[in-house]
């Protein structure tokens, strides 16, 4: 129904201030305290000003003359009327909850209790206290979802009538959440260390996300007569592991593994498959077992050799009747070569590169980043002789007006790379 009546104490005095205003309505709180609700169509032709007091009867029931009684204070902003329950200092805000603790609404010394639906933070100028000595009392705090458990913390009987106080470290450098994994036990105790003695876990630590450092001193793995292992397991699941394991040594001897000294970059090295059970290390002093090395770096300043399967071949239509190939040297990590190399091509019917190619007319040449070795040949069926750049890379021109089909061979001197099928779209 909404508003049943509207009258004022001073009828057809507008300009008396402040001027009392009486409304009842049937409408609740929360409708008559919307912005807009004291519209133009719901006035009865009376006009509120801003210096209007209001008397209300909200929820109001005709047929028992029952409702809710409050005043309210009118605001204006653009044609708008907004009213808000008018307050005086020290007026208690409803609802309140029993047992739950208040707190001041402002500075206006209003008193009020946070819910449910509008929660906040009460302070207090000093310490909360929970219990007396002979009561127990307990801290309790719960999170943002219901349902979810909480956290206590709560005193527990000591003979010696010490007390435990928890606290941060004074140099702490930045906002902190300590989190407590979950122990998978019913009761469980936190770690602690001090400075004058170590910490022995005698059932093991597991740490399930994250990393355990240790800032000064070492990580050992058993002790003497009893042995122990480091394991670290990759990232995919069912994928094995790494792990490092001493083995008994007559002479008592420590083996240390280390990095040189004047490490020039972050590496990772790799140890290769040696395709056996058991295998051993190279050495560079000393003796060691048959060496079986794929691609071995050499000289004063060792730099690694090419590595055939590494390199790339690329072929696309150029000029008329020219395939144009760009060969790339690499090493055996696929990283481009840093150096001049030298190789040879040719083509070939297929990639064994057994059986030359022929055609009708046929010539190469070095376009760019490399150059052509000058005693070597520029036909199909010798090939040619040829360096690259400085950094491995080499771009060939192939002329053949047959346009044949095969495929070029790169030649190194241990081992070749056939290029994917040259065809005839791949000449332009």
């Amino acid at each position: 129904m909404g508003i049943i009546s509207i009258t004022t104490d001073v009828a057809g005095q507008i300009l008396v201030n402040p001027r009392r205003v009486k409304i009842v309505t049937t409408d609740n709180l929360a409708t008559v305290t919307t912005a807009g609700y004291l519209n133009e169509a719901n006035l009865m032709g009376y006009q509120i000003l801003p210096t209007d007091v209001i008397d209300m009867v909200y929820s109001y029931v005709s047929y028992s003359n029952a409702g809710t009684y409050e005043v309210f204070i009118p605001t204006i902003s653009n044609g708008s009327i907004t009213l808000a329950l008018w307050a005086n200092a020290g007026d208690v805000l409803l609802p309140v909850q029993a047992n739950h603790i208040a707190g001041f609404n402002g500075t206006t010394g209003q008193i009020y209790s946070p819910t449910t639906s509008s929660p906040q933070t009460l302070i207090n100028n000093g310490g909360l206290q929970a219990g007396v000595s002979g009561t127990a009392g307990t801290l309790t705090s719960f999170p943002g979802t219901a349902s979810n458990g909480s956290l206590v913390i709560a005193a527990v009987n000591n003979s010696g009538n010490k007390t435990l106080t928890l606290s941060n470290i004074s140099s702490l450098g930045q906002n902190t959440v300590l989190t407590f994994n979950d122990p998978g036990a019913a009761t469980a105790n936190v770690i602690v260390s001090t400075a004058a003695s170590a910490q022995s876990i005698a059932g093991g630590l597991t740490i399930s996300t994250g990393n355990l450092g240790v800032t000064a001193g070492n990580v050992t793995a058993g002790s003497s007569g009893h042995a122990g292992t480091v394991t670290s397991f990759p990232s995919s699941a069912s994928n094995g592991s790494f792990i490092w394991a001493a083995v008994g040594n007559a002479g008592n001897f420590n083996a240390t593994v280390s990095p040189k000294s004047t490490l020039g970059q972050a590496t990772v090295y790799t140890i290769p498959d040696p395709g056996a059970a058991t295998a051993n290390f190279v050495l560079d002093a000393g003796t060691s077992a048959a060496l079986s090395v794929n691609n071995l770096s050499y000289g004063a300043t060792p730099v690694p050799q090419v590595d055939p399967g590494s390199c790339t071949i690329t072929a696309a239509a150029g000029a008329a009747n020219t395939c144009t190939i760009t060969v790339q040297l690499k090493d055996g990590s696929g990283t481009n070569m840093s150096r001049v190399t030298p190789f040879k091509v040719y083509l070939a019917t297929d990639n064994t590169g057994l059986t030359l190619q022929s055609a009708a007319s046929t010539g190469y040449s070095v376009t760019s980043g490399g150059v052509k070795d000058p005693t070597g040949s520029t036909t199909i069926t010798q090939g040619i002789a040829a360096f690259s750049s400085a950094t491995g890379g080499c771009v060939l021109s192939l002329l053949d007006t047959g346009k044949g089909t095969g495929n070029l061979i790169l030649m190194l001197h241990n081992g070749f790379k056939a290029s994917a099928a040259i065809t005839s779209g791949s000449y332009g």
